[in-house]
Parts: structure tokens; C-alpha cells; sequence
């Protein structure tokens, strides 16, 4: 392969790279709107009471939600 057909294959490289990037950047950010994130599946940290058995962990409220908390009156 000469030089000049390696530059247009790395350089189409970036260009699939990046759109595949953005388009799974797209996707992540439609799944966070609709409260999809996957984040029940990720693993919370432990809490554990006074005999060492692990205490239930609330979960995580959306983000509609924690920013209605900040913004009602008082």
C-alpha cells in the first residue's frame, strides 16, 4: 500500500471512529432522558448496620426529580 493510500485509509479510520463515537454518545444521552441508563445494573456501595449485614440501598432518584427537590420552595 503506498503512503498516500495509508493517509486515506487512517484518515477514513478517524472519520468511522468518531461518527461511531458520536452516534453511541447520541444513544447514551437518549437512554439518560428517558431514564434508561442502565444505572440499576451497576453495582451501589454497601452500607452495612451494627452486625455487619448489608442495609438496602435506595435508588437512585431521576434527575427530574432530585432537580424538582432543589428547586421547590422551602
Amino acid at each position: 500500500m503506498s503512503e498516500q493510500a495509508r493517509q486515506n485509509h487512517d484518515a477514513l479510520q478517524a472519520v468511522l471512529n468518531e461518527q461511531a463515537g458520536a452516534e453511541h454518545y447520541r444513544h447514551k444521552q437518549l437512554q439518560a432522558k428517558r431514564g434508561n441508563s442502565g444505572a440499576a445494573d451497576r453495582p451501589c456501595p454497601m452500607e452495612f448496620d451494627e452486625s455487619g449485614f448489608p442495609i438496602p440501598q435506595p435508588r437512585n432518584s431521576s434527575f427530574v426529580q432530585r432537580v424538582a427537590e432543589l428547586i421547590k420552595p422551602l
